[in-house]
């Protein structure tokens, strides 16, 4: 059984919050590699990461429980939605690390 379309959105649409700006800066920086920052839209970027990592925070953690739950739930693709849901989560722990440690 898959899961509902709420669920499947909370957990794809954040990756397609991020994705969006993400292509847009780098084909900002491929046209121009001299270009700043604000010019790549780092902004917009920064604050699509946040807003993703905060409903994947919740998000996630939700459906690995109802997957745990309900067995019915147990399949290939709502495993690959939740891991392919995470990669957020993964930008939003790299993008923490790197401002507190400095690298």
């Amino acid at each position: 059984m898959k899961f509902g379309q709420l669920r499947f959105w909370s957990l794809m649409g954040p990756l397609l919050l991020v994705g969006v700006p993400y292509t847009y800066a780098l084909l900002v920086m491929w046209r121009d590699s001299g270009s700043s920052l604000a010019d790549r839209g780092a902004p917009v970027l920064l604050l699509a990461s946040l807003l993703a990592c905060a409903v994947e925070f919740v998000a996630v953690p939700s459906a690995l429980l109802q997957m745990w739950r309900h067995a019915e739930y147990r399949t290939i693709t709502n495993f690959l939605v939740v891991a392919v849901g995470g990669i957020p989560v993964a930008i939003c722990i790299l993008l923490v690390a790197s401002v507190v440690y400095g690298h």
